[in-house]
């Protein structure tokens, strides 16, 4: 299926991650207080609104250039008004199948603008996997759960959206 354009990967300066990435370690390692200047040249470069604790938190579990390169995406992708369910199972199906983490982290950064933002950890986990008698952490097994993206959809406009087309 074609996406409209703005449902597609938007581009990126890759050029300015790695003077971001150093941004985020220098402000990573700065006392509180002392960052503003670096801190206000990240946002304004990536036009994010982040605080100081927000660039201590990254490192658990991204390196600091994914940090600067998600916040970049974050940042460069809008709203599509009247988004549909094949356009939502499409963005699905494209994160679903990808091998790269940075389309990955972009189809999640457009399902997220877009109202989608719950479909993303039923990619990974059934909804209400807490509460469902036999789950992981009585003997499930994970790869027993292998959910299409037209059944992830089903589950978000079921609680969630209201398609139009």
């Amino acid at each position: 299926m074609d996406l409209r354009p703005s449902l597609t990967p938007p581009r990126i300066d890759t050029a300015i991650v790695p003077r971001l990435a150093a941004l985020v370690k220098e402000i990573d390692l700065l006392p509180d207080g002392e960052a503003a200047a670096q801190i206000a040249a990240f946002n304004t470069a990536v036009g994010s609104t982040l605080v100081h604790q927000d660039f201590r938190e990254y490192f658990a579990s991204q390196s600091a250039e994914e940090f600067a390169r998600a916040h970049l995406i974050e940042h460069a992708v809008t709203p599509t008004p009247g988004i549909t369910r094949e356009e939502i199972v499409e963005l699905l199906r494209r994160a679903m199948s990808s091998r790269s983490q940075e389309d990955v982290e972009t189809y999640h950064a457009l399902l997220r603008v877009n109202g989608a933002g719950k479909a993303i950890g039923w990619i990974y986990w059934p909804p209400d996997a807490d509460v469902i008698p036999g789950a992981w952490d009585e003997g499930r097994e994970i790869g027993e759960y292998d959910p299409s993206a037209e059944q992830i959809a089903e589950w978000l406009f079921a609680v969630q959206l209201r398609p139009e087309g």
